[in-house]
């Protein structure tokens, strides 16, 4: 099952409030949708948190329906969150 996350800037509240999960049969085709959805929305990061890949992506800079950067870390490691959150998510509990 995959799940997202799609942060507000300035807001962690309302970060909190956008979690989403989907079904793993639809997956691949859900996070590119959505992603693009955030993007184009103008949302500065799009956290996807990938528990069949054992993955944890950060998208930032978005740019049109598309995001010009991510990075990405097997689960259980340090994501590092860019501006405008700036940080470092453990994703050892995911």
């Amino acid at each position: 099952m995959s799940s997202a996350i799609g942060l507000a800037w300035g807001s962690a509240w309302a970060a909190s409030q956008t979690a989403m999960m989907t079904p793993c049969s639809s997956r691949l085709s859900w996070s590119r949708i959505s992603s693009h959805g955030y993007a184009a929305a103008d949302i500065p990061l799009y956290l996807l948190i990938d528990r069949l890949d054992g993955k944890a992506t950060i998208f930032s800079e978005p740019r049109g329906d598309e995001y010009a950067h991510s990075t990405s870390v097997v689960l259980g490691e340090d994501l590092p969150i860019p501006a405008p959150l700036e940080g470092v998510l453990p994703t050892r509990d995911f």
